[in-house]
Order: structure tokens, then C-alpha cells, then sequence
């Protein structure tokens, strides 16, 4: 039920994509929820930054930026989660001038700089594995399993006909979150598939077709022989297909496949 009053608020309140909305607010959220004493000192939550060695890139700097806004432990909590990623990594790199030494002295036919060369892509090597972690970034892992309910939530929704109208007169959804929700049509055990996915495409050929619209009048009007003709809805163009074509910044970042969503684990 709150995820569909969720889904309800963002038809009403979404500039754009109606899951990016809620996407950008929970990752908001959940970054504040993070540097609270109650995260930062949760053995739970300090095992998976552990085990994940930290966050990825996008929300090691959310964190940090979320840390520096105040009313958030003074930045205590991301002091907590960056010790834990750095003494981790720190064991791991701390055996590499041991291996240089040994690899670098080793005896065999090749000739001694091939040894070396041999010597420092192993290195090299061994070092990019002591970066990633067993698990994924926390942070992605959290919004991936959030965006999923989300989607399983607005197919249930987009079942009753009343309600697929309203979709329809909606921002709608950014292509990302459109082959995602096409994708997890099957898993939904929705009564009428074949009427969500009409909804669904209906829906997002409009969006397209209303930016390339937008588009085409932003650009006549960089003509300089219409370059006195007032702005209209066109002048949100660049923005609207900003968010139309890859949805909220950070969306699936940290996926390896952009449009699939990662079980929770």
C-alpha cells in the first residue's frame, strides 16, 4: 500500500520519469540514513560495507557531500564506513611488495626484465582485485532492490484500467525504467500482461515522439531567421531528453547490465 500511495504522489508531483522521482528521493534518503549512528554502528550494515569494500564511486562522494551538509554525526559515520574500506583494502595491498620481491628474483630460462615485466602485470593485477569487494556497493544494491518493488508495484497498478489511463496522461517512464518495467512483466503475476505492455509502449512512443518534437522546435528556433519568436515548452527540451533517454543521474550506475535489476541477496 505505500508504495502505491508512493507511485500516486509521483504522477502528481514528477517533472519526469515517474520511478526516477522516487529512485532520486530514496537514494537521498538513504544516504542521511546512513551516517546516522543507528547505521554506522550496526554490525549488519558495517558487514556489507566490508564485504563490499566500501561504496562505489557515485555514492562514496554522496556520502561524503550528505556528510558535509550537517545533522549527520559531523561526518562521524562516514569516517566509520571509510575506515572499515581502507583497512580492507590495506591488507590486501600490503602483501604486493613481498610478491614484487619474490616474482622480481625468481630464477628461470626467460631473461630477467621479461621476469620483471612478468612480475609487475601480476602485480598490477593482483591489484585491481583487492578493489572490488565481495558484494556490490551498499548503496546501489539498496536502490536496486527499492526500484524493483517499485516497478512490481506500478505493474500491479497499471492491472486496473482506471489507473492505466492515468499512466498514460503521466510524465511516464525514462527508457531505463521502461525495458526494466517490459522486462519484469512476466515475474509480476499481473491478471493482463498484454494490456501493461500495450500501456507501457503507448506511453513511451508518446514521450518520444513529444521530444523529438520539443527538439525539432528548439532547433528551428536557433534558426536565426526565427530567432525572434518567444520560447515556449520547447525551451525544456535538452532537459526533457536528458531524462528521457537515461533517466535520473546515477540510475543502475554500478550495473554491469544497465536494464537488469540485481536480486537482493
Amino acid at each position: 500500500m505505500v508504495e502505491r500511495v508512493h507511485i500516486l504522489e509521483s504522477i502528481e508531483r514528477s517533472e519526469t520519469c515517474i520511478l526516477c522521482y522516487l529512485w532520486v528521493r530514496a537514494e537521498s534518503n538513504y544516504m542521511e540514513h546512513l551516517l546516522t549512528n543507528e547505521s554506522s554502528k550496526n554490525p549488519d550494515v558495517t558487514k556489507r560495507v566490508s564485504d563490499s569494500k566500501g561504496f562505489c564511486n557515485r555514492h562514496t562522494h554522496m556520502l561524503y557531500k550528505t556528510s558535509s551538509g550537517g545533522g549527520t554525526e559531523d561526518g562521524l559515520g562516514y569516517a566509520y564506513y571509510m575506515q572499515i574500506a581502507v583497512r580492507k583494502i590495506k591488507e590486501e595491498i600490503m602483501a604486493l611488495p613481498a610478491r614484487i620481491t619474490k616474482d622480481s628474483t625468481s630464477k628461470g630460462i626467460a631473461s630477467r626484465l621479461t621476469r620483471q615485466r612478468q612480475s609487475m602485470n601480476l602485480i598490477a593485477k593482483k591489484a585491481r582485485e583487492a578493489l572490488p569487494g565481495k558484494r556490490l556497493c551498499p548503496a546501489c544494491q539498496f536502490l536496486w532492490s527499492y526500484d524493483k518493488n517499485e516497478i512490481i508495484t506500478l505493474l500491479g497498478m497499471l492491472d486496473d484500467a482506471e489507473f492505466r489511463k492515468k499512466f498514460e496522461s503521466s510524465k511516464g517512464l525514462c527508457l531505463p525504467h521502461f525495458v526494466a518495467a517490459l522486462n519484469a512483466v512476466n515475474e509480476s503475476h499481473i491478471k493482463n500482461p498484454s494490456e501493461v505492455s500495450r500501456s507501457l509502449v503507448h506511453t513511451e512512443l508518446n514521450l518520444l515522439q513529444e521530444a523529438e518534437k520539443l527538439l525539432s522546435e528548439f532547433i528551428r528556433k536557433h534558426d536565426w531567421k526565427f530567432s525572434g519568436e518567444p520560447y515556449g515548452s520547447e525551451a525544456r527540451a535538452n532537459f526533457l531528453a536528458l531524462n528521457l533517454l537515461v533517466g535520473a543521474e546515477g540510475l543502475y550506475y554500478n550495473s554491469h547490465r544497465i536494464f537488469d535489476i540485481p536480486e537482493s541477496k
